[in-house]
C-alpha cells in the first residue's frame, strides 16, 4: 500500500511590521497633491472648477497625511497546525490574542496580502484588515505566511479569497 503525504504543517508566527515604504508614499502623495493646490491657487482664476480642483487636492493632501501621520502598530498573526488563526496588535501584551477567521475579500498575492480577519469570540463581529507588503516581513517569512493563508482559504469552501500567481 503506498504511503499517504501528509500536508505540511502550516504552524507559523509572523510579527508584521507597518510598511515604510507605504508610509513614504503617502507622504509623496501628501505633497504632491498640496503642491498641486498651491499651484492651482496662485494663478488667478474668474471661475469656480479651479477653485473646487484645489479644494479636492487639498483635501486628498490632508487624508493622505493623516494616513502617513497614524501610530505604528506591529501585528502578530499565529497560526496553528490545525489551521486556527489568532491576531494580536499589541504582540508585547500577554495572551494569545483573539481568534479571526479569514473572511471573503481576502487578497492573496505572492508578495502582497491583503488579509481580512473576523473575531470569532464574541456576539459582535469585527473586521480587521491587516496590510502585509514585503517591507513588512523577511522574503521567507513572507512566502511561509502566503501558503499557510491559501491553505486555510482552500479548506475554508465559504471564504472567497482571490488568490493570484
Amino acid at each position: 500500500m503506498p504511503a499517504v503525504a501528509l500536508p505540511p504543517s502550516i504552524a507559523l508566527t509572523v510579527l508584521v511590521k507597518p510598511s515604510r515604504r507605504l508610509r513614504a508614499l503617502l507622504c509623496l502623495f501628501a505633497l504632491v497633491h498640496a503642491g498641486t493646490a498651491w499651484r492651482i491657487l496662485s494663478n488667478e482664476h474668474n471661475f469656480a472648477a479651479p477653485l473646487l480642483l484645489a479644494a479636492c487636492c487639498g483635501l486628498a493632501a490632508t487624508l493622505c497625511g493623516a494616513a502617513a501621520c497614524q501610530p505604528l502598530k506591529t501585528r502578530r498573526i499565529d497560526i496553528s497546525k490545525a489551521g486556527a488563526v489568532r491576531l494580536t496588535v499589541q504582540h508585547k501584551l500577554p495572551g494569545p490574542g483573539r481568534a479571526v477567521r479569514l473572511m471573503p475579500g481576502s487578497l492573496l498575492l505572492a508578495r502582497l496580502l491583503v488579509l481580512r480577519l473576523a473575531s470569532i469570540d464574541g456576539a459582535t463581529v469585527c473586521v480587521q484588515t491587516v496590510l502585509v507588503l514585503p517591507d513588512s516581513t523577511d522574503r521567507a517569512t513572507l512566502r511561509a505566511l502566503v501558503v499557510a493563508m491559501r491553505a486555510i482559504a482552500g479548506r475554508n469552501s465559504a471564504c472567497d479569497v482571490q488568490k493570484i500567481g
